[in-house]
C-alpha cells in the first residue's frame, strides 16, 4: 500500500512567502497599468482646457480669463471663467480622482493648466510657451529685491538695484513698480507645478522730517495751537510737552522703513522782566536780601553789585529765545544829614567852617552866614527818595550888660505905684515885674545881662512916715511927721511908763482929717488913716473920736 507524506511547517512558510511575491509582482503591474491609465487621461483633459483657453485668446485679443491666486475648475474657480471656457467646451473634463481639481491660474497674459498625476508630480500647460511640463511642486520663494521696514531701500534711491524679485517661482506682477519715498510695494512669487505662493515686499526709506512745531513761539503762546509735530515719520515721544517760557521741548521725528531721525526743537520767547530788585531800597538797608534780579530773563552782569548809599546799579533781564530785554535798575536812598555847619556860632564867628550836608545835597547850595543873634537855615535833599533834613546855624548876639531902669530910685511916701517908670533900661528882669513896694519898704530885682553880659542889681524905696523929733520931750506934745514937715499930737502918754502916748489923738491937713497919730515905741508917733470925726482945733484938725 502506498503512504502520501505531508508539508512541513518550513516548506509551508516558503510557499506562502513565494506566492505573495508573486502576488505583489502581479499587484503592482496592474496598479501601474490602472494609474497609467488615469494619467494618460489627465493629459488628455489638460490639453482640451488648454485648446478652450487658447480659442478664448484668439477671440479677446490674446486676453484670457483671469485669476491670479489659481483656482479649482468647476470648484472655486468663478462662474466669468468658467462660462468663459465653456464656449469652447462641450462639457467640462473632470479628473479621474472624483475629490481632485483641474487648476486654472492666468494673469490675463499667460496662463497655468495642471493636475496632479498619479506619481504626485505635476503636469502643467503653460500658455506663453505653449508648452507642458511636469515636475515636483516647488514653492515660491522671495528675492533679493524683497526687503523689510527695518533695511528698505534709502529714500534717495529711485529705481531697482535688482530685477531679482524671486529665487524660486513666477513673479506676479512680472515688473513691481519701485516703492515710493516712505512705502512699499507687494509682488508675488508663484510656486512652480502648484507650489506655494508667498507675497513679497520691497520698502523705501523715507527721512523723518520735523513739522511745524519746530519754531520759537512767542512769550504770549499758552499750546502749539494746530502746529503739526512731524511733517514726516512718528513723533518720540508722541505728544511732547509744551515748552514752558524760556525753555526748550525736543522730540524726534522717526524716518520711515529706516529713514534718518530728524531731531527737533520748539522754543518758547521769555521776554526779560525785571526781579524784586527793581526798587529803590531804604537809606538803612545794606544787601539785597532775598530779592531777584530777574524774575523772567537772565541777568547781566549775573550778580548785580549792591548800589553805594544815594547811587544806583544797573543791569539788564535778557529775554531768552529771542525774548525783548528788561533794563533794570536798583536805587539805594540817601537820607540827607546836615554837616558840621549846623550848629551855635559865637557872635563874634563871622564865615563858616566846615559842610553844609554829610549827606545829602544843600538846598541852597550856600547859605549865607547867620547875622549877630539870627539863624540860618538850610535842607539837606536825600537822594534818590532819601528823606530831607533841615538844617539850622545861629549865631549869638553880641553881649548887654543888664542896666537898671528908671524904677531903680526912692518913691515919696505919698506915691502909689511905678508910674511909668521902667524895670531896665537894658537887659531882662528877673522877676518880670516885680511888686510895688509898702511904704516904709523897697522892692530888688535883676537887670539880667544878655548874652552873657553883666547883671545890675536894682532896688525901688518907698519912703515911710519917719519921726525926726518929739515935742515937748517925754511928754504927750507934738511931733513931727517927716514926710510932711508936720507936728502930729502924740495919741497919749504912758504914765506908768513915763512914756508914749496914753489918749488918742488925731491929726489932719488943714481942710481934711486924713491921719491919726499912734503910738509907738520910745515916743515916737506913727500915722494910720483917719477913721474919725475931723473936728477943726487952733491948731489944726484933728480927728475925734
Amino acid at each position: 500500500m502506498f503512504q502520501q507524506k505531508a508539508f512541513t511547517l518550513i516548506e509551508t512558510i516558503v510557499t506562502v512567502f513565494i506566492v505573495a511575491i508573486l502576488a505583489s509582482f502581479v499587484f503592482v503591474q496592474i496598479n501601474d497599468s490602472i494609474n497609467s491609465g488615469k494619467d494618460a487621461k489627465r493629459k488628455a483633459d489638460i490639453a482640451l482646457l488648454a485648446n478652450a483657453v487658447v480659442s478664448y485668446s484668439a477671440d479677446h485679443y490674446s486676453n484670457k480669463p483671469i485669476d491670479e491666486d489659481g483656482c479649482d475648475i468647476e470648484g472655486t474657480c468663478s462662474s466669468d471663467i468658467e462660462n468663459s471656457l465653456k464656449l469652447y467646451l462641450s462639457t467640462f473634463p473632470k479628473d479621474p480622482n472624483p475629490a481632485a481639481h483641474y487648476k486654472y491660474r492666468s494673469d490675463g497674459t499667460n496662463c497655468f493648466i495642471s493636475t496632479i498625476l498619479s506619481n504626485g508630480k505635476i503636469f502643467e500647460y503653460e500658455c506663453d510657451i505653449d508648452a507642458v511640463a511636469s515636475g515636483l511642486p516647488v514653492p515660491g520663494a522671495c528675492g533679493v529685491a524683497a526687503n523689510t521696514p527695518s533695511n528698505g531701500y534709502a529714500s534717495g534711491i529711485t529705481n531697482w538695484p535688482t530685477n531679482n524679485f524671486c529665487t524660486a517661482g513666477t513673479v506676479n506682477p512680472v515688473s513691481p513698480v519701485f516703492p515710493g519715498q516712505g512705502s512699499s510695494i507687494a509682488w508675488t512669487c508663484i510656486g512652480d507645478f502648484l507650489g506655494s505662493t508667498i507675497t513679497c515686499t520691497a520698502y523705501r526709506a523715507q527721512d523723518g522730517v520735523c513739522g511745524s512745531r519746530e519754531k520759537r513761539y512767542a512769550d504770549s503762546a499758552t499750546s502749539y495751537g494746530t502746529d503739526t509735530i512731524c511733517t514726516i515719520g512718528t513723533g518720540s515721544p508722541a505728544s511732547p510737552a509744551f515748552p514752558t517760557k524760556g525753555a526748550s521741548v525736543s522730540w524726534s521725528c522717526l524716518g520711515i522703513n529706516n529713514g534718518t531721525t530728524d531731531s527737533c526743537t520748539a522754543e518758547h520767547t521769555a521776554n526779560g522782566i525785571c526781579g524784586t530788585r527793581n526798587k529803590t531800597y531804604a537809606d538803612a538797608a545794606t544787601s539785597y536780601g532775598t530779592d531777584t534780579s530777574c524774575s523772567a530773563g537772565t541777568s547781566s552782569p549775573a550778580s548785580p553789585a549792591w548800589p553805594a548809599k544815594g547811587a544806583s546799579t544797573i543791569w539788564a533781564c535778557n529775554g531768552i529765545f529771542g525774548g525783548t530785554n528788561a533794563s533794570c535798575m536798583a536805587d539805594h536812598s540817601l537820607n540827607g544829614v546836615c554837616g558840621t555847619n549846623a550848629q551855635a556860632y559865637a557872635y563874634n564867628i563871622t564865615a563858616y567852617s566846615g559842610t553844609f550836608c554829610s549827606a545829602g545835597t544843600s538846598s541852597p547850595a550856600s547859605p549865607a552866614f547867620p547875622a549877630q543873634g539870627a539863624s540860618v537855615s538850610w535842607t539837606c535833599v536825600g537822594v534818590l527818595s532819601g528823606t530831607n533834613a533841615t538844617c539850622t546855624a545861629s549865631r549869638a548876639a553880641a553881649p548887654v550888660n543888664g542896666v537898671c531902669g528908671t524904677r531903680n530910685k526912692t518913691y515919696s511916701y505919698s506915691a502909689t505905684s511905678y508910674g511909668s517908670d521902667t524895670i531896665c533900661s537894658a537887659g531882662t528882669s528877673s522877676p518880670a515885674s516885680p511888686a510895688w513896694p509898702a511904704a516904709g519898704s523897697s522892692t530888688t530885682w535883676s537887670c539880667l545881662g544878655l548874652n552873657g553880659g553883666t547883671t545890675a542889681s536894682c532896688t525901688a524905696v518907698h519912703t515911710g512916715c519917719v519921726l525926726a523929733a518929739h515935742y515937748p520931750a517925754m511928754t504927750c506934745g507934738y511931733q513931727i511927721l517927716c514926710s510932711q514937715y508936720a507936728w502930729c499930737p502924740c495919741s497919749g502918754y504912758d504914765v506908768t511908763y513915763g512914756r508914749g502916748c496914753s489918749l488918742p489923738e488925731r491929726w489932719g491937713s488943714p481942710g481934711s482929717c486924713s491921719w491919726e497919730s499912734v503910738c509907738i515905741k520910745d515916743n515916737y508917733c506913727d500915722w494910720i488913716p483917719c477913721t474919725r470925726t475931723c473936728v477943726q482945733a487952733s491948731d489944726g484938725n484933728f480927728c475925734m473920736p
